[in-house]
């Protein structure tokens, strides 16, 4: 089962980002249309962490990072300027399934909860 979690990062994306969880890959499908896959083999590293803010004491981070790229997915979705949401409801089970194919697909990956010490990665 594929997990999908959609969210507006900011004011300047004309709609939302929709990412999902699929068995062999993390997909981000813009509001465009356009896809990338990130295969779970690809996988590195993962850091899981709550990053409060002064406007969103909600906030959490999922950073992944592949033989190519770091990407960080949170829970925050931007409904208008200095107004947000919070959608952990359908971030927290894309999450675990994201972790799920990580722990299949890339046994060897970091995984990491919380800040780091000094800088991330």
């Amino acid at each position: 089962m594929t997990a999908i979690y959609r969210k507006r990062d900011n004011l300047f994306t004309k709609g939302e980002t929709e990412w999902r969880a699929e068995n062999d890959a993390l997909v981000r499908k813009t509001a465009g249309g356009a896809e990338t896959r990130y295969p779970w083999a690809e996988v590195v590293a993962v850091r899981v962490r709550a990053n409060p803010t002064m406007a969103k004491a909600w906030l959490h981070q999922t950073t992944i990072a592949t033989k190519h790229t770091r990407l960080t997915i949170d829970n925050s979705h931007f409904a208008a300027v200095s107004e947000f949401e919070d959608r952990s409801a359908d971030y927290s089970p894309f999450v675990r399934a994201a972790l799920d194919r990580i722990a299949a697909m890339a046994p060897g990956a970091r995984v990491e909860i919380g800040a780091a010490p000094v800088s991330f990665w």
